[in-house]
């Protein structure tokens, strides 16, 4: 498996380790990297260090994950992965190899990070670090999920999202109902594959009837990321090559084959393991951005809202408070509401990747969070 390891700017020796996996299924967590993260890659393919990237404060292990995803790469079938037990084990092994080789960072405490389908890919890993917590010698201490698609049963409410945000008419918003109730039924049938092609043909049809190309901010309706071409393109150069150790590998920054391992996958549920890592009192945040059409603020309180979780009542009941970077600062950054080691956090003015939308308000939660420190 192919990663890039970024110790902190700020304190690399004692820095918490975030491991950092993007979601798709199969987009290369190389995009992140360079998206929303320590470098970014302008149109003449120079590279810079952006000033608000979470590696400021914590070192980040960037990880192409599964395997088939990015540089991280199988000569045979049975090397990709069909479920996330085989996620986990992948990454685990990885992480047992990363601190054989980087002993030095044995000691610092790990979190595991990522956003969208890494909905899937953190609770599975951090169960898998759980598990082995008496014997791996990794101090893994919690996870971070932004937008992330944990509980697909509880998260499908496109009908109020688009008829909320003013993207269909009523009429529209029956029809996709319809298509919601169609893709619940295949869940609870557990055809996982029937009910991710019908989210793909209702993804089809809300493309069409909105206009909008993709649905990771409702005020962007255009094609996103057109920047990523730069990064891919920096990637191709012989010097990039040599100096990451890739050499002739092909890069797959979105990884259909990967996708179509995982097609029985997509649907299921990781609220199990995520509910276990609640409970077990590692620590968990989710972030969500406010702006999102794809996993927003209602999607995220459908899996709030499952009571099998041991501090739900307590975090319903909790005091909801309102978040500043600063004091000083005019302009708040969302807002926080938690119970013991559990909180969620919307971040304002921000859609499905919140630290590319806000990176200095995310910096600040991460910093926060990892650090105990209250967002009030």
């Amino acid at each position: 498996m192919f990663f890039w390891f970024f110790p902190s700017f700020k304190s690399p020796k004692t820095a918490p380790l975030v491991v950092w996996l993007e979601g798709g299924p199969g987009i290369s967590s190389i995009f992140a990297l360079f998206t929303y993260g320590p470098l970014v890659v302008d149109q003449e393919l120079n590279v810079t260090i952006t000033s608000n990237s979470w590696a400021q404060e914590v070192s980040i292990l960037y990880i192409d994950n599964p395997v088939g995803t990015g540089f991280s790469f199988t000569d045979n079938k049975q090397g990709y992965s069909t479920n996330e037990n085989m996620v986990a084990d992948n990454l685990y092994e990885f992480l047992l190899q990363f601190y054989a080789v980087f002993s030095e960072y044995r000691a610092n405490d790990v979190y595991i990070a990522g956003i969208s389908y890494a909905g899937h890919y953190v609770p599975a890993l951090a169960y898998k670090l759980m598990q082995h917590s008496d014997d791996s010698q990794i101090n893994f201490r919690g996870v971070a999920i932004g937008n992330g698609w944990i509980d697909p049963i509880n998260q499908i409410n496109t009908a109020d999202v688009y008829k909320s945000m003013g993207l269909v008419d009523e009429l529209e918003a029956i029809e996709v109902s319809e298509w919601e109730d169609s893709i619940r039924t295949a869940i609870k049938d557990k055809d996982y594959l029937k009910a991710l092609q019908l989210s793909s043909a209702l993804e089809v049809f809300g493309t069409n009837v909105t206009g909008y190309l993709q649905f990771y901010n409702v005020y962007d309706s255009g094609p996103p990321f057109q920047s990523a071409s730069n990064f891919i393109k920096y990637l191709s150069l012989n010097q990039t090559r040599n100096a990451i150790h890739v050499g002739a590998l092909e890069y797959n920054y979105e990884s259909d084959t990967v996708l179509e391992y995982l097609s029985e996958d997509y649907m299921m549920s990781m609220a199990p393991n995520l509910t276990a890592i609640i409970d077990n009192n590692y620590k968990v945040l989710l972030f969500t951005g406010n702006f999102d059409i794809l996993i927003g603020i209602d999607s995220i309180i459908g899996i709030l809202e499952n009571k099998g979780w041991k501090y739900y009542k307590d975090y319903s009941l909790a005091k909801r408070v309102i978040w500043k970077v600063l004091p000083t600062d005019l302009q708040i950054a969302g807002y926080a509401k938690g119970f013991n080691n559990f909180i969620h956090v919307i971040v304002r003015n921000a859609g499905h990747y919140a630290p590319y939308d806000q990176p200095r308000a995310t910096l600040d939660m991460i910093t926060r969070f990892i650090n105990d420190k209250p967002f009030e």
